[in-house]
């Protein structure tokens, strides 16, 4: 495995194959096997009701948060009012942390062939820092951690997503000096323009929300009765 960033540089930990992405996608073979990752992808395909993905949507919310969207996939969600989720793969069921536990324990696991390969001596992952959607409450972030449990990793930190892009960015120029995260309190404009179009609240914005509202939205609303202003970007020319 190729070091991107040198010796003491930030590395993207790649498979055998050179993949350096872990899909969430968790699938249960017919004989009780675990699948995750690209594997478990492909079985979406084949075996769809034995698949499970977008988990994240699930992580510490109750069955009368999610009664919409579980009628658009294919696996079984289930709990009682005011309890827990829970998701049926075939004759088993698993609480949204134990599927998310499956992911981490993956990753877990490719990190330590990385460091046993690369010769260290104690090549354990035992901790780990976890990043989350910014939306996330507190419910949300404290199954993150349980998951995180789950896999044998103790979650030193969670962080939202935004800021740990904002946390890497330049990273691999490995320069020393303060890094300055800018929050902006406000989502007014992005939060009224995407629940315009997509009628759902800011927490369920994303893949599975777009793939089952744009068609008929997109049909309601031919054209948008109030267009969206994007600003132009600046851009440097050289003579």
């Amino acid at each position: 495995m190729k070091e991107e960033g040198g010796v003491g540089g930030p590395v993207v930990v790649r498979d055998d194959h050179g993949d350096a992405l872990v899909p969430s996608v968790v699938s249960v073979g017919e004989d009780g096997t675990i699948y995750v990752g690209r594997e478990a992808q492909r079985r979406l395909l084949t075996a769809p009701s034995r698949s499970v993905y977008s988990v994240k949507r699930f992580m510490g919310r109750g069955i009368e948060d999610v009664e919409h969207e579980a009628a658009l996939l294919p696996f079984r969600v289930a709990g009682d009012p005011g309890g827990v989720v829970r998701i049926g793969i075939a004759d088993r069921e698993f609480t949204p942390p134990e599927i998310s536990a499956f992911i981490l324990r993956e990753l877990k696991h490719r990190a330590e062939e990385h460091f046993r390969e690369r010769g260290d001596f104690d090549f354990e992952v035992d901790r780990a820092v976890i990043t989350v959607p910014a939306y996330f409450n507190d419910a949300q972030r404290t199954t993150t951690r349980d998951a995180g449990r789950l896999a044998g990793l103790e979650v030193l930190r969670i962080i939202n997503e935004p800021t740990a892009a904002s946390l890497a960015y330049g990273l691999d120029k490995r320069n020393r000096g303060t890094i300055a995260v800018a929050f902006r309190t406000t989502r007014r404009r992005t939060s009224i323009d995407l629940n315009f179009l997509f009628g759902v609240q800011c927490n369920e914005i994303g893949g599975l929300a777009c793939r089952s509202n744009l068609p008929s939205r997109t049909k309601k609303r031919p054209s948008c009765s109030r267009p969206v202003a994007i600003p132009k970007r600046k851009t440097c020319t050289s003579s």
